[in-house]
């Protein structure tokens, strides 16, 4: 998959709740998969974040990860949810107990899960719990495009991109563009197209004035995997690229972060 994002106006780039914490207490954000039975078949650490949102590099001991299955497997047992995203919160001096707050942890809800199919747009706001709040659905037909859409689309259609090693436009073609999205402050609006040579384009446009991120799994067929996409930097627009068409996007893990200065985003 390739990405392109619009960054400093010349240069080419592209869930959860930030649980609150006391003291020392961290919270460990896992993606959880269920299988048809309701039990976990994969849970992997997808950040910790601390009390502000912000995120933490902390190495979780095993020891705890073993604790916080249980107490994810006993918390949704017998549940038929799929992939989501949770979270338990981590005390480091107390490595075996993943209980900490267990009758507050919000349960798995699809209204943290934002599904697209091809030709499709949804504005949306992040609330403070995690889960989103849809503005408004529609075709990509109707939707506004950005003028830094329509560049790319230009570019890709008449190859100007292809003949671009390093993946860049000319600083002439991008001057002239608006440094923020066309979309309202404290919204994000994605919208996903076909794109020319029959690929499929994410059009992930960052109303806020922090970073977004956010996960993405694929769906062509019956078969569906994993993606990478890249963090939003706040008041931009970017552009996600795949080679081959897309039936369907099922976009998690939504969250917002403070920009970090000389920070790139980062592409996971």
């Amino acid at each position: 998959m390739s990405r392109l994002l619009p960054f400093l106006a010349a240069i080419l780039i592209g869930a959860c709740p930030a649980a609150a914490a006391v003291g020392d207490t961290l919270a460990v954000v896992f993606e959880v998969e269920l299988g048809r039975s309701g039990e976990i078949e994969s849970l992997k650490v997808d950040h910790v974040t601390d009390s502000s949102g912000g995120k933490r590099r902390v190495d979780v001991p095993q020891a705890y990860l073993e604790a916080a299955r249980d107490a994810l497997e006993m918390r949704y047992r017998g549940k038929e949810i799929g992939r989501f995203y949770t979270y338990t919160l981590y005390d480091p001096g107390r490595p075996n107990d993943a209980r900490l707050g267990a009758d507050k942890a919000p349960p798995a809800d699809s209204r943290r899960t934002l599904t697209l199919r091809r030709g499709q747009t949804a504005t949306l706001r992040l609330r403070p719990d995690g889960r989103l709040e849809l503005v408004e659905r529609g075709s990509a037909a109707d939707a506004p495009a950005s003028q830094i859409e329509d560049v790319f689309v230009r570019a890709m259609a008449s190859g100007a991109l292809a003949k671009s090693p390093e993946g860049k436009l000319p600083e002439s073609s991008l001057k002239h563009l608006p440094q923020t999205p066309l979309i309202g402050a404290d919204a994000v609006r994605l919208t996903m197209k076909q794109a020319p040579g029959g690929g499929t384009a994410l059009v992930v446009e960052n109303g806020y004035d922090r970073t977004l991120y956010y996960r993405a799994w694929m769906l062509t067929g019956e078969r569906g995997r994993a993606t990478s996409v890249c963090e939003v930097p706040p008041k931009l627009p970017s552009y996600e690229h795949w080679p081959h068409p897309i039936d369907q996007l099922d976009l998690a893990g939504f969250g917002l972060r403070r920009p970090e200065p000389g920070q790139a985003p980062e592409c996971r």
